[in-house]
């Protein structure tokens, strides 16, 4: 699995570099103050990862202790049979 995930990022990377590069260089010449500090494509993917972290967080907190949903009670089946005591050797 990890090697298909490569061989895309791979093949997206070598065909779409001249337009994720025209992207940066874009946001790298711009004259406003706030791109010269920090790129914006950096924070938005920064601020999605971070709101994604916490979501994962909160939803697995909220299931860890907690029982799952009961389903319906099925029909009472036939006791069994009385059963011997059990006898093993000891060697």
């Amino acid at each position: 699995m990890y090697f298909l995930i490569t061989i895309f990022i791979i093949i997206v990377g070598y065909y779409y570099w001249d337009a994720i590069k025209s992207m940066f260089d874009i946001f790298n010449t711009t004259a406003t103050p706030s791109f010269k500090i920090i790129n914006p494509w950096f924070m938005a993917l920064l601020l999605i990862n971070i709101i994604a972290f916490f979501f994962l967080l909160w939803l697995y907190n909220s299931r860890k202790y907690k029982e799952g949903v009961k389903g319906n009670v099925g029909s009472k089946g036939f006791t069994g049979y009385k059963g011997g005591d059990c006898n093993l050797p000891c060697y």
